[in-house]
């Protein structure tokens, strides 16, 4: 039964529908006269038109063909609705009535147009799926989708001139198993659409055509399309994407973004911003107002050559994952912030870059090779970045938040103008360009924890050392020195290994306590300072290790093992150096007083003096002294524990430092060559200064100063120079010779004595000085012309060839003494001491006083021979001619007389004394028997009796004097 109602029903329908066409004789739809058969079409009708037919009323039919020479228009001034329940074919044209009115055009099924399909409005109504194919005209229109469950499919490209679609959120289907169609719009818009597209299919857009709400799959765009509201999966731009004037429209990519054309803001204003999930590959020009990128996943950006750089106002991540470059990516006056998300730069052994003209790189992290670069231009910063390796060009502008593992600047790096920002650098800084402070203001400061390797300028305000292993400091030779305003290690825990000479201009050196190594291998290098300090560190240096000081550049806080210094190097507290060669000037910081410690070997091959501004430089010296040229600071202090050698060359200067004291309290020194000093205080402080050095004797030069408190021992005659009213005190000498002008003040002891210039007491006082052994003087001893008195004393032989002025001139030895005037003797006396205390004193063997005396003053032009004798007999202290030779004396006999042996000779003529040798035969050897004085002047004969025990033997006699 069920089946028979269905069967019935079918029937029933096919009975109640019909074919009806039109009769060219009426025009209305609504008179029977308008249609063959005189029926009018129903909702169930299947119409076919091919005249002019006016809708008149609300009307319907199943489907509807508009033959060519068919035309459908509403009725004059009124509007009304043709409803097509079915398919439309439209071959004429169903137009609004040209005298008014409007004809609105509802079809549920498919529409094929070849003619004009121009009505005032064209609803979609059907529930399945919709086939659009037109190859005529289809303009002027609005066209509603009235279901969103219907889709609509384009059957062919689709051409449109003036046409509003609202698809009310349905699809519209452009690419299908019936092929791939483009729809092209010349005014009008799309909106509230759901596309289907991919295979090439085709969105063109023109004359102010707008797409608003549409959520595409894939599509190409082409001609200018205006976004309103736009979501894409995968959109190839071809034309151009604008936002619809003077509004913000938004555009959403979540697959791939592929623009060959431009994307950018309307020209009358407003803005697009452009949301990117997905990968973005630009042949064309993206300006716009803003692009997010708001993936869940890495994406890809890639940009080609040709195409002008990412001009959009914000190039902004609001994504959860990273970015890999495929190509450089450019960019002008762009805000290009990552928020925190990956931007790799490198990919499968290739490289990339990226460039910012104009606007800031921002908030990202980007991974770069070892050619990845970065060039930034026209005001292009950057901020809050962390990098691991890129190359910079251009002008790079730095501000907050940016650290880099290893960077290669090959442009110029500065900070954000007007303010201070830093740059930290964890690996290696390679500086090809320059680092600078804004020109328009603020520092740059940059923090480096690894290596340094500098081939162009840098000159921002701070570099700041805080590595954790030692890190290597290079400078090219043509690089500009560095003029950081401060060049600090802060919170470092490793040192610094040089690798080639390091220049500096004007900046605060400060390593902090680390260890700066001059020195790697076979190669030793310098460290160079024009202007600015270096302080606070610990130098290990090579044989050629040098610091090279210009333009009032000054050092303090340093501990150097070994160093050549050169130019002026300007010394402040705390330097201390192991050995040191200095080549240039050394002095004190001006103004006020500060000391070098030098603990192994100073050599001096410049100039050692005072600031000339004022203060005093002091040297600690406890090793050996080599000076080739300079030295006039205020005062060396020598503190060695070991024997300590002085050299002094001959062209050099004399030393003329305020002090020049020996304070070692367990070691001595030897000259190496003579010394010489000008209007300085030497002091040996007790020490022994050795003035020999193997078969080479040295001696002393002071030009005024004081010479005091210690030993000069001599290996042979040392000697002593000295003018100026330099003076001696508290001084013992071996053997010495005295040349210039010797002022002694208390306590001169030497031993032989050539004195060949002038020696008197200093000033005002009671001066002596004794020599232990002989003296001989061809120059003149004498009171100061000031005032005091001059004692010499000798406790040898004394031989005048000269003149004797002083006070007093006393013979204390305690063996035989001659003393021998050849010159002039104008002394106040001259005085004989006993060796055996308060004795009978002889002359020639005779009593010469009755009186006991410890000394005797004599007369020096009386020749003669002098003894003490108490209980004793003293010494035999000769007064002599100083006649050059002496005749042999002659007629030397033997005899006896009165039961006595005696001898006899000649007298000759200038002899003080004779010398009596006995043998026990006659060919020798002969021995010293004792002195003969002649008792007798007048007689011409000289005799001595002879003890009965030494009476028997063979004689022979001299002559001295």
């Amino acid at each position: 039964m069920k089946h028979s109602v269905i069967l019935l029903f079918v029937i029933l329908f096919s009975a109640l529908s019909a074919d009806i066409v039109s009769s060219g004789v009426g025009v209305n739809w609504s008179d029977p006269v308008s249609w063959i058969g005189g029926t009018v079409p129903g909702p169930t009708d299947n119409v076919t038109i091919n005249n002019l037919i006016q809708v008149d009323y609300t009307a319907s039919c199943h489907n509807l063909t508009v033959t060519g020479s068919g035309a459908v228009q509403n009725y004059p001034y009124y509007g009304f609705t043709l409803n097509v329940l079915g398919n439309l074919n439209n071959a004429g044209s169903i137009t609004n009535q040209p005298y008014g009115g409007q004809i609105f055009l509802r079809f549920n099924g498919h529409l094929t147009n070849t003619g004009v399909l121009t009505p005032q409005m064209i609803y979609l109504g059907g529930n399945a799926n919709q086939q659009l194919a037109s190859s005529g005209t289809l303009a002027s229109t609005s066209i509603v989708d009235e279901n969103s469950a219907s889709p609509v499919t384009l059957m062919m490209d689709l051409a449109l001139s003036s046409v509003s679609i609202d698809m009310n959120y349905a699809w519209l289907i452009l690419n299908s198993a019936f092929g791939s169609f483009d729809l092209s719009m010349s005014g009008g818009y799309l909106q509230n659409v759901n596309v289907t597209g991919g295979n090439g299919s085709t969105l063109t857009m023109y004359d102010g055509s707008y797409l608003n709400n549409a959520s595409c799959d894939e599509l190409v765009t082409d001609g200018s399309v205006i976004v309103l509201s736009a979501t894409f999966g995968t959109l190839i731009n071809a034309g151009t994407l604008i936002n619809y004037a003077y509004n913000n429209s938004n555009l959403t990519v979540n697959q791939r973004l592929e623009n060959h054309g431009s994307i950018s803001n309307h020209p009358y204003g407003g803005n697009l911003q452009l949301y990117l999930a997905g990968d973005l590959y630009d042949h064309g020009t993206l300006d716009n107002f803003a692009v997010y990128l708001t993936n869940s996943i890495s994406r890809n950006l890639w940009q080609s050559p040709e195409a002008p750089p990412i001009g959009c106002g914000s190039f902004h991540s609001l994504a959860q994952d990273g970015y890999q470059a495929l190509t450089d990516l450019r960019f002008s006056n762009c805000s290009l912030n990552l928020n925190g998300q990956s931007l790799s730069l490198q990919q499968g052994g290739q490289d990339f870059g990226l460039e910012l003209n104009g606007g800031v790189f921002t908030n990202a992290v980007v991974h770069g090779g070892n050619t990845s670069f970065m060039s930034l231009e026209n005001n292009a910063w950057l901020s809050y970045l962390a990098i691991d390796r890129i190359v910079w060009q251009g002008t790079v502008i730095v501000a907050e938040g940016v650290a880099v593992g290893w960077l290669r600047n090959q442009g110029s790096l500065t900070n954000y103008g007007y303010n201070n920002y830093s740059l930290t650098i964890i690996q290696r800084l390679e500086n090809h360009g320059s680092i600078s402070n804004h020109p328009y203001g603020g520092y740059l400061y940059v923090y480096l924890a690894g290596d340094l390797f500098n081939y162009g300028y840098l000159a921002n305000y701070s570099i700041y050392l805080n590595n954790t292993v030692q890190s290597s400091l290079y400078q090219d030779p043509g690089a500009y020195p560095i003029a950081c305003q401060n060049f600090h290690s802060q919170y470092a825990l490793a040192d610094y290994q040089a690798l080639s000479d390091l220049h500096f201009s004007n900046s605060d050196l400060n390593l902090d306590g680390r260890i700066l190594r001059l020195s790697l291998a076979d190669q030793d290098f310098g460290l160079h300072l024009n202007g600015g300090r270096f302080t606070n560190a610990v130098v290990d240096g090579g044989d050629a290790s040098y610091m090279y000081l210009e333009g009032s550049a000054w050092i303090s806080y340093l501990t150097i093992d070994r160093i050549i210094w050169q130019g002026t190097v300007i010394v402040a507290e705390g330097v201390v150096v192991d050995d040191l060669v200095n080549q240039g000037d050394a002095c004190n910081y001006g103004y006020s007083n500060y000391f070098l410690t030098v603990n192994q070997r100073l050599e001096n091959q410049g100039s050692i003096y005072n600031h000339i501004y004022g203060g005093y430089f002091s040297i600690y010296l406890a090793g050996d002294l080599y000076d080739y040229w300079s030295i006039a600071n205020h005062a060396i202090y020598f503190t060695n524990t070991q024997l300590c050698h002085i050299y002094q060359d001959p062209s050099a200067a004399p030393i003329s430092c305020q002090y020049f004291h020996f304070q070692s309290v367990a070691a001595d020194y030897q000259a190496l060559s003579n010394l010489s000093f000008t209007g300085c205080s030497v002091n040996l402080n007790g020490r022994t200064l050795m003035l020999y050095n193997g078969r080479s004797s040295y001696g002393l030069t002071l030009g005024g100063g004081h010479l005091t408190n210690g030993m000069l021992d001599t290996d042979g005659f040392g000697f002593l120079n000295l003018y100026g009213n330099a003076f001696v005190s508290y001084i013992q000498a071996g053997d010495m010779i005295l040349h210039g002008e010797v002022i002694c003040a208390e306590n001169i002891v030497m031993e032989d004595v050539v004195v060949y210039g002038n020696v008197y007491n200093y000033v005002y006082g009671s001066y002596s000085l004794v020599a232990t052994g002989d003296l001989i003087n061809y120059g003149a001893v004498s009171n100061h012309i000031y005032g005091g008195t001059f004692y010499l004393y000798c406790h040898q032989d004394l031989t005048n060839y000269g003149y004797f002025g002083n006070h007093r001139v006393v013979l204390n030895g305690t063996q035989n003494q001659h003393f021998q005037d050849s010159g002039t003797f104008a002394a106040s006396g001259l005085i004989l001491v006993s060796e055996i205390g308060s004795a009978l004193w002889h002359f020639n063997g005779g009593l010469a006083s009755p009186n006991w005396m410890t000394e005797i003053a004599i007369n020096p032009a009386i020749l003669g021979v002098w003894q003490p004798i108490n209980a004793a007999y003293g010494r035999l202290i000769t007064i002599g001619t100083g006649a050059a030779t002496l005749a042999v004396p002659a007629d030397v006999r033997a005899y006896v007389a009165n039961g006595e042996a005696k001898i006899r000779w000649n007298q000759v003529p200038g002899a003080v004394y004779y010398n009596l040798y006995r043998s026990a035969a006659p060919e020798g050897p002969f021995f010293f028997h004792s002195h003969v004085f002649d008792t007798d002047v007048n007689d011409g004969l000289v005799k001595i009796e002879l003890p009965i025990d030494d009476a028997y033997g063979f004689f022979q006699v001299t002559a001295g004097n």
